[in-house]
């Protein structure tokens, strides 16, 4: 038996909740494996301890006060969760509708009309580029106009 399943076993063979043949198994490696076997009396040592500890029963109205914490929480969280589902499905749904979109026009070989104007653009973009310098040279020749 391999000493990663001995230690998820401890404390159940300690508790005595294995299986007889994993129990049987379990105590066969603890008496050869030194290792795994301090593993085994630290959790009997830390088990003793805790049993030391007194008991106590808790108060009776605690799961009163349990309940009413659960309650402000989940009123609390109600509005806001609401609201960002929403906001969620209609995210969702207009990436949805731009997929369709852009899934048509593909499909269809048509563009939209703003494609034309992408093309006046791209074929005036020289001048858009030196729109300032032409604006500049404008000025610079009524100014000269009016001397």
């Amino acid at each position: 038996m391999k000493c990663r399943r001995v230690e998820r076993n401890l404390s159940a063979y300690l508790d005595g909740e294995l299986p007889a043949g994993e129990s049987l198994r379990v105590g066969e490696h603890l008496k050869a494996c030194s290792r795994c076997r301090r593993r085994f009396e630290e959790l009997t040592r830390v088990e003793t301890i805790l049993s030391e500890f007194p008991g106590r029963d808790p108060s009776p109205f605690l799961w009163t006060r349990v309940q009413a914490r659960l309650e402000a929480g989940r009123e609390r969280r109600s509005r806001p969760a609401r609201v960002f589902v929403w906001w969620a499905s209609v995210a969702a749904a207009s990436l949805v509708l731009v997929a369709a979109g852009i899934a048509y026009w593909r499909s269809t070989g048509e563009r939209p009309e703003v494609a034309g104007l992408e093309v006046a653009i791209a074929e005036d973009l020289e001048l858009y580029e030196n729109f300032d310098l032409i604006r500049n040279l404008d000025l610079f020749e009524s100014w000269e106009g009016e001397s």
